[in-house]
């Protein structure tokens, strides 16, 4: 494995502003990366940010399907055309093969992406782990694996539950969204302990059961937060511009209470200003999150 790449490019330039733009929470944290390996890691999370957006592109599942095996016939290397036409592509392929990454977990991103394209419900909370493993605990611990040198197995715990936070804070984050669409992301078996129907999701109306359900997913994310956090203080400190954006996820996961009487009203959000100096803040002292 080697780290030495080459300057920016006009395609290192078009990844970091595809990140920016449509990721910035990761976009701002991999600028505490190291110089030599942050490009490849944009690539990295342009990439989740890319496949993250398949579903609001599309206005039915099967172009999304053809969107999705593009890539992943651009990563097990059967696609057709000039691959190098996508800078996007183009700079995730070489930071494959200078980084030695395996597509694995790329091509789960794919698999756990591809649910998102249609409107079933989520049908429990282990598949929602699942869901939450592919789209982003795999790809945490290959962030994780670059900056340090070590094996992705090395972070399959902490990544395992930081994923799982993660992805808590970000089906929130978007709620307004899947929740008008008739998509329904938060766990069946969580919703119906809260004694929430789905139709009440579509009707766009705030009501306690809702509530109750929303504030009972966050305090799930806050459990696997908190188990991440244990893990992380025993990764090496290479690693954890990879775990940065947890940080986050916690002041999310504290806003909750307020957002949920009446999610329908304003997404879960904070101002950038606020999420620079959380991360800020965050990096001064880590591996606390």
């Amino acid at each position: 494995m080697t780290t030495d790449q080459p300057r920016s490019t006009e395609a290192d330039m078009h990844v970091a502003a595809h990140l920016r733009d449509h990721d910035f929470d990761w976009y701002a944290a991999l600028q505490f990366a190291p110089a030599g390996k942050r490009t490849d890691l944009m690539a990295l999370f342009a990439y989740l940010a890319e496949i993250g957006r398949v579903r609001g592109q599309v206005s039915e599942p099967m172009p999304g399907e053809i969107r999705l095996q593009w890539w992943r016939d651009t990563l097990t290397g059967t696609a057709h055309g000039a691959v190098e036409a996508n800078p996007l592509a183009h700079r995730l392929l070489q930071a494959i093969e200078r980084h030695a990454i395996p597509t694995a977990p790329l091509l789960a991103v794919l698999d756990g992406r591809t649910f998102d394209l249609y409107d079933d419900a989520m049908p429990s909370t282990g598949d929602f782990e699942g869901y939450a493993g592919e789209v982003w605990s795999g790809p945490i611990s290959l962030a994780a694996s670059i900056l340090s040198g070590h094996s992705p197995a090395r972070f399959a715990d902490a990544a395992g539950h930081g994923g799982v936070a993660l992805a808590v804070v970000r089906t929130m984050e978007s709620f307004p969204v899947w929740a008008a669409r008739g998509q329904c992301l938060l766990p069946k078996d969580m919703m119906e302990e809260a004694g929430l129907a789905r139709d009440v999701l579509r009707a766009g109306q705030p009501t306690e059961e809702l509530t109750n359900a929303l504030v009972r997913f966050a305090a799930y994310g806050a459990e696997h937060l908190d188990k991440s956090a244990q893990s992380l203080r025993e990764m090496p400190r290479a690693a954890y511009p990879g775990f940065l954006p947890l940080a986050l996820v916690r002041s999310s996961l504290k806003a909750t209470l307020r957002w949920a009487a009446n999610p329908f009203a304003k997404p879960l959000s904070m101002p950038r200003w606020r999420r620079l100096f959380g991360l800020w803040r965050a990096s001064k002292r880590m591996p606390d999150i």
